[in-house]
């Protein structure tokens, strides 16, 4: 099944696609490298965003729905990932010590997929598929900014976090984020703590948009 093929790293991959691109500042340890924590943090957030899109059940079991469903999230890196723009949250009184801090471009692909009801044959029409599309690449990106902007509980990406948690992240937070559609999800509308400095003004690198693949 496709929550079967995400616990094991796998792609369930399917002709209607869309994806979002975000950006977000990580605080990496000294004793560990961005490039090795921007990697696993993809792909960790693939599994904790597709887990909840998917529907996936405790025990990695998909829970039965019909119609349109999201059947597989991919990461990716867009070109140039790693900004040249200073880190404006993780300064001054949010500084963490003993680490580096990264302005960091990133990005998921949504594969989608219809599931037939019990007494009906597959549906071939793709009406409204837009707007679906739309709806689960938002709330692909309000997962995962309300993740890392959560002001109550530290973000389950953070070293040590359990099944999640990335050796050498010490802090992340989400900056700015496109859906399928190009709205803009702003990481200051996630979570009670804004910027020190203009960071909300770091916008996600997206050459074409988030736009759908034939």
């Amino acid at each position: 099944s496709s929550c079967d093929a995400l616990s094991n790293g796998l792609v369930v991959r399917t002709p209607r696609s869309a994806r979002v691109e975000y950006s977000y500042e990580a605080a990496v340890g000294w004793d560990a490298t961005i490039e090795g924590v921007k990697d696993g943090l993809q792909a960790t957030m693939a599994k904790f965003v597709g887990r909840d899109l998917m529907n996936c059940d405790v025990n990695g079991r998909r829970r039965r729905l019909e119609g349109w469903q999201i059947v597989g999230v991919d990461p990716f890196s867009p070109p140039d990932e790693l900004s040249q723009q200073h880190c404006t949250y993780f300064s001054g009184v949010n500084e963490i010590e003993n680490t580096n801090c990264y302005v960091v471009y990133g990005g998921m692909t949504l594969f989608l997929g219809y599931e037939p009801d019990a007494d009906g044959p597959w549906q071939t029409s793709s009406d409204g598929l837009g707007d679906i599309l739309e709806d689960r690449t938002e709330d692909a990106l309000e997962l995962v900014a309300g993740a890392m902007n959560d002001d109550v509980d530290p973000p389950p990406f953070l070293e040590g976090r359990g099944k999640y948690g990335i050796p050498g992240l010490m802090g992340v937070r989400f900056i700015a984020g496109l859906t399928h559609g190009g709205e803009e999800i702003d990481g200051e509308d996630i979570g009670g703590t804004s910027s020190d400095g203009d960071g909300a003004g770091v916008k996600p690198k997206a050459d074409d948009g988030a736009g759908v693949k034939p």
